[in-house]
């Protein structure tokens, strides 16, 4: 949402504004959820967000080449790989369709 916000267009950053203000009702109850998703993906808060996912597993490779080898920078490797492969695909979801992240 941080993202969201500051890439976002004047009018866009109201809306965002107007749909964050007051209590949450139930989800999707009043279509304020679904506005504010596709608001995210609208305004490139979602590809960017990915993009400086990929830029810090790239970071973290480059910080790790120069280590020795061992058994803790190999797992540190094999983490910061699982970050890259697992990075979902950069879609924008079909209309009406709300996207969110499974949970751990």
């Amino acid at each position: 949402m941080l993202l969201a916000r500051r890439l976002a267009s004047p009018a866009e950053r109201e809306s965002i504004n107007a749909l964050l203000a007051g209590p949450f009702p139930e989800r999707g109850s009043d279509g304020r959820q679904e506005r504010l998703c596709r608001l995210v993906w609208e305004t490139g808060a979602v590809r960017e967000a990915h993009r400086m996912a990929r830029e810090q597993v790239e970071r973290c490779r480059a910080a790790l080449a120069v280590l020795p080898s061992g058994e803790h920078r190999d797992r540190l490797g094999e983490f910061a790989e699982l970050l890259g492969e697992t990075s979902p695909p950069v879609a924008e979801p079909a209309r009406g369709e709300v996207v969110a992240v499974p949970p751990a």
